[in-house]
């Protein structure tokens, strides 16, 4: 009897989470990249993360739709503009789940559920960048923590990080754009950035025609876990919640986690080997 009710309750929570559309928040730019990336194949077809479009926010709308193995038809996409504002739809209730993973603590953790871990503390890596001809390049007793940085008090995370490793300086400004003229004008010495997946590592800036390099051999960790989100208002959140963390704990167990990030260029393969200086045990 017992195992019935138990098959039953499972049944039952299978049949809610596909009982109708599940609607998805994804940004509308990373749409565009997916579905160019997709071009109208199933998730299931998805064996390789390679691509032309492929990058970190890509690959996370193709894993999760894996985990919930959801055809076209199951689900719908609504494109949010922001960071914030995915969020603030979450909690409403307005969407299901939000395609892109979150640091864990943003947003009202009342109104919304956070998954197990995609990207555990510490795996969220960047490099430090400087200028052109810096002699931070190539000096071999550089202390990065000697160094002026330029970031914006808004990317919490960078902030944080940045604050916490106890830097010479670190100065905001509100753009990506003003960062790039400030660093060119010799304002600040270094910024903290995502290495692009490509063979060189340069970060180049058209608009100010500034390229950008990495101190070789040393990368900073960014503090905390992201992760994916569902709405508490959602009527199948538990089974929601349920089948994504034991995808999570399965795409763990197989490292299809660490495949797709390290083809979409998100685990830069250069630099994976690189120094991790912010570690507790790195002098």
């Amino acid at each position: 009897m017992i195992k019935i009710v138990f098959l039953t309750l499972l049944i039952s929570l299978t049949s809610q989470v596909y009982a109708k559309k599940i609607i998805i928040g994804v940004p509308h730019d990373v749409l565009n990249k997916f579905q160019s990336f997709m071009s109208n194949r199933e998730v299931s077809d998805i064996h390789s993360y390679r691509g032309k479009e492929s990058n970190r926010d890509v690959v996370e709308v193709i894993l999760l739709l894996k985990i919930l193995n959801l055809k076209k038809g199951q689900y719908t996409f609504l494109k949010v503009d922001s960071y914030n504002r995915a969020i603030k739809l979450i909690q409403s209730g307005r969407i299901d789940l939000y395609a892109n993973t979150i640091w864990y603590g943003d947003g009202d953790r009342k109104r919304m559920q956070y998954t197990l871990p995609v990207i555990r503390n510490g795996e969220f890596t960047a490099g430090i960048y400087v200028r052109e001809n810096s002699p931070y390049l190539t000096d071999p007793k550089l202390n990065i923590r000697n160094l002026k940085f330029l970031s914006n008090k808004a990317w919490t995370r960078d902030w944080k990080t940045l604050k916490n490793m106890k830097v010479r300086s670190v100065s905001s400004t509100t753009t990506w754009d003003s960062i790039m003229k400030m660093i060119k004008a010799k304002r600040s010495d270094a910024i903290m950035a995502s290495f692009p997946p490509n063979n060189t590592l340069i970060r180049y800036n058209k608009d100010n025609d500034l390229s950008l390099y990495p101190v070789p051999n040393k990368r900073i960790a960014i503090e905390g876990s992201r992760h994916w989100i569902v709405s508490m208002k959602s009527k199948n959140s538990p089974g929601l919640l349920g089948k994504i963390n034991s995808g999570i704990k399965k795409f763990r167990k197989d490292r299809e986690f660490f495949k797709a990030f390290i083809q979409s260029g998100f685990f830069n393969e250069r630099t994976i080997t690189w120094k991790i200086i912010n570690k507790k045990d790195h002098p």
